[in-house]
């Protein structure tokens, strides 16, 4: 499990010290933070996403089911602008979602997305994709 700011760190982690009651002491440059472990779920799964809008040559279309699904479009060559926008469905946010995806077969990494929820495809040439997150 990765902590930051966002999850209320004070700042870089320096140092990191195992308490005798369970608890976890992390300091940093800006601070202390003292953590009950027995509150971090570390295997806590990621929330079901969904694709709530998407557009294809700047038209919208319906959206395929949830991404895990086995939804499949097949466009045609002239259709090569695809733009989809995503929620986490999440009924126990702990903190902000962070979005991640990659459109195998035209990306090689997968992208993180910190500032929005949707991601815009232009020029794609004719192949195979596989939308994942």
């Amino acid at each position: 499990m990765n902590l930051s700011q966002d999850d209320g760190l004070c700042g870089s982690i320096t140092n990191i010290l195992n308490l005798e009651d369970g608890r976890i002491l992390l300091s940093g440059y800006a601070g202390l933070n003292l953590i009950s472990a027995d509150s971090i779920d570390p295997d806590r799964t990621p929330p079901p996403l969904v694709i709530t809008r998407m557009t294809i040559n700047d038209e919208p279309v319906a959206p395929p089911r949830l991404l895990n699904g086995s939804s499949s479009l097949h466009l045609s060559h002239t259709q090569d602008v695809l733009e989809f926008e995503f929620a986490a469905i999440d009924i126990d946010p702990r903190g902000p979602v962070e979005y991640r995806y990659q459109l195998e077969g035209y990306e090689r990494e997968w992208v993180k997305l910190t500032d929005r929820r949707y991601v815009r495809y232009t020029n794609i040439p004719p192949g195979d994709y596989v939308f994942e997150s």
